[in-house]
């Protein structure tokens, strides 16, 4: 091998997942770059020659103002909006330019099918995570931008869940609730001091991005998502996970 050969079979690519999560103010802005019906771009890195190049796995139908609305009314979703609730959250997947070059890619090109089918095993990595019951359901857009520096696939979504979470009480052996000195019932705990809640289906599903994490593991539920892409689908390429634990 040549120097320059060496060097580029030592360079370690690793995975990059990134999740953000917007208001609902943000879903025209948003949708206008993301799907590239805006004018002007505010990303410079954006190349309109390429642009046709793009593909998708799902487009909105409308624009993402309008795609929000009709998940909203299909699924009969409630929303209680505030300047801090969260809308719909993105992820975007890829890696660095590197590596999609050791799959074949060439900017300007179409993709090769190793980089097409990286994305594919992607985006159904990404519906067994956040899809509503694993389908698009909820899915506002899913796109891979192949007319900016680097391949990657960026995806919008509505945060929908339709379980929730209901206190189990401490009963007698008469089966009557216990209450405490005020009165009050008093919540059932497990073994470990830590208390006990069950599972409830909610009368209509809703958006809510804090028990749509908490479902997948709370504070843990990041590191999670990236041991899991790590182990179905980077394991596959040769990616590195990253430092975990690290930001």
């Amino acid at each position: 091998l040549s120097s320059c050969q060496a060097k580029e079979e030592n360079i370690i690519s690793y995975q990059v997942i990134r999740i953000e999560k917007f208001s609902k103010g943000s879903l025209g802005k948003i949708g206008g770059e993301t799907e590239r019906t805006s004018r002007n771009h505010r990303n410079e890195d954006i190349d309109d020659t390429r642009t046709p190049l793009n593909y998708y796995y799902k487009k909105s139908n409308g624009g993402l103002n309008y795609q929000w609305k009709s998940i909203v009314e299909t699924t009969r979703a409630t929303f209680k909006e505030t300047k801090k609730s969260v809308a719909f959250e993105g992820i975007i997947i890829t890696s660095d330019k590197s590596f999609f070059e050791k799959l074949g890619y060439i900017q300007g090109q179409p993709p090769p099918q190793k980089v097409v089918d990286f994305f594919n095993r992607s985006y159904q990595f990404v519906l067994r995570q956040v899809g509503y019951h694993g389908t698009d359901e909820n899915i506002l857009s899913a796109v891979v931008h192949l007319d900016e520096t680097t391949p990657h696939l960026q995806l919008y979504y509505i945060p929908l869940v339709d379980t929730g979470k209901k206190k189990v009480y401490a009963k007698a052996p008469d089966g009557k609730v216990l209450r405490n000195e005020k009165g009050s019932p008093i919540q059932a705990k497990d073994s470990h001091g830590k208390c006990i809640y069950e599972e409830v289906k909610l009368p209509r599903p809703k958006i809510c991005s804090s028990d749509f994490w908490e479902q997948r593991g709370g504070q843990l539920s990041f590191g999670s998502l990236q041991d899991e892409f790590y182990e179905q689908v980077s394991i596959r390429y040769g990616l590195k996970r990253g430092e975990v634990g690290s930001n």
